[in-house]
């Protein structure tokens, strides 16, 4: 899972935020500053206000599969 933003196009200085379950789609509709959501992590966002942060549950392990590597295009 991994969490894009881009700047707002009704609001100025406004963000938009999007989740999804590869970056390539983020990518494709202008989304950036990409980030991983961590095994047992909460991402919690309110309005007007940058993502926070929590780890609801301990991260046991990290098992990343072919398509978590970064390759880049």
């Amino acid at each position: 899972m991994v969490l894009g933003s881009r700047p707002s196009g009704s609001s100025t200085g406004a963000m938009d935020y999007m989740m999804a379950s590869e970056s390539v789609a983020l990518r494709q509709l202008g989304f950036s500053d990409i980030v991983d959501i961590l095994p047992g992590q909460a991402v919690i966002i309110r309005k007007g206000c940058a993502p926070m942060y929590r780890q609801v549950v301990p991260q046991l392990g990290y098992s990343p599969d072919i398509f978590e590597y970064g390759w880049s295009f």
